[in-house]
């Protein structure tokens, strides 16, 4: 019973963390051939020449942008 007790607030914590990144916002540019979703400091979104707009990586997903910048995402 005690080891179940221990292990409560890791999966309370997990579950936090879970969810705020389903809730973490990303930028993603409007162009009909971009294809991925970025952060906000990325080179790639500086060099759009469409409007930006931020949203949820769910929301960027179901808008086409279905992959993380190569960039933003694995360079820092």
């Amino acid at each position: 019973m005690k080891k179940q007790l221990h292990i409560l607030p890791i999966l309370f914590l997990a579950l936090i963390s879970l969810s705020a990144i389903k809730f973490t916002k990303v930028y993603i540019c409007k162009s009909p051939t971009s294809y991925s979703y970025h952060k906000g400091y990325c080179q790639g979104l500086k060099q759009c020449t469409h409007s930006i707009d931020s949203v949820t990586v769910d929301e960027a997903k179901a808008l086409g942008k279905n992959r993380p910048c190569g960039y933003c995402y694995h360079h820092r």
